[in-house]
This record gives C-alpha cells, structure tokens and sequence, in this order.
C-alpha cells in the first residue's frame, strides 16, 4: 500500500511539473500556426499577382467576403483579384483565398502606411492605391504571452518571419 502511494505520488509531482511546458508547447504551436497561414497566404497572393499579371490583394476580414477597415487581422484575411486596385473587395472581384479567424487565444495586428490591406502588382510589388511602395509588419502574439512573431513585408513585396521578444503583453 505505501508503494502505491509512493507511486502516486511521485507521478502527481512530475505531471504538475509538466502541466506549464505542456501549455507553452500549445500557445507556440498556435502562435507558429497562424504566423505560417499568413506568411504562406502572402507568398501566394503575390505568386498569383505576377502569374494573372493584374493586382491581388490581401486584407483582414471577418465574414470571409469583404475587408474589414483595420489594422487587427486576427478574424481571419482574405485575398481577391483587385480589377478596381482600390484596396477593398467590391462585387464582382473573384475571392483567390479565405482564410478564417486565427487560433484561440493569438493576436494579429498590421503596423503599416495603411494596415487595411496589401495589394501585390503583376512585378509582385507591394504597393499602395497611391502607387507608392508599401513595406510593413505584423506583430503575431498569444494573449498572456510576452514573446511572438513579426512577419516583416519588405519593398519589393517578400515576407518573412522572427522571432520577438518581450514585446507582446
């Protein structure tokens, strides 16, 4: 019987030990998650704008249809073929990609000249509805965390990710 509890109670020590990686395991596994859907959904928005060899454009939105007017892209994103090049999607506009809400819990927030969309030219640039170049980055952050992602959009319209530290809160 004293093994028994011994047993018992050197398992109950090591899985309250582990309970705290565990989690930091799944909030990274989230975090990697939605980082990548983004990155990888940039890289085809580009991709398909050098093949049609017209606009395509990338924008936070919530029902999957339209843009929404925000810097936050945590509700998901969508991508569609901009015959009017006016950054929003109007009716007609054929959607290219949805990409629905990000993981529970994960924040995406756009700090650029204009976080509402990024449209990729037929030379794959990124550019506003101006004509000047957009360059910006995405901060990918679990709520609680302090560490997290930035997916940086660099001037000739190419993504990439690091790593972060003690930014989030």
């Amino acid at each position: 019987m004293q093994e028994v509890l011994a047993v018992t109670a050197v398992l109950a020590v090591l899985a309250g030990l582990s309970v705290p990686a565990v989690e930091r395991w799944i909030r990274r596994q989230r975090l990697d998650a939605v980082a990548v859907a983004l990155q990888a959904d940039m890289a085809l928005a580009r991709s398909m704008a050098m093949q049609r060899r017209a606009v395509v454009t990338v924008c936070p939105s919530a029902d999957g249809r339209s843009c929404q007017a925000s810097s936050n892209w945590s509700n998901g994103w969508i991508s569609f073929a901009d015959a009017d090049r006016d950054g929003a999607r109007t009716e007609g506009e054929p959607l290219l990609s949805v990409r629905t809400g990000s993981a529970s819990g994960v924040v995406v927030r756009l700090a650029a000249t204009d976080p509402r969309y990024v449209s990729y030219r037929a030379n794959g640039r990124a550019h506003l509805r101006t004509g000047a170049f957009q360059a910006g980055n995405w901060l990918i952050c679990v709520q609680g965390g302090q560490d997290g992602l930035r997916l940086l959009l660099n001037a000739v319209g190419r993504v990439r990710l690091e790593e972060v530290r003690g930014v989030c809160s």
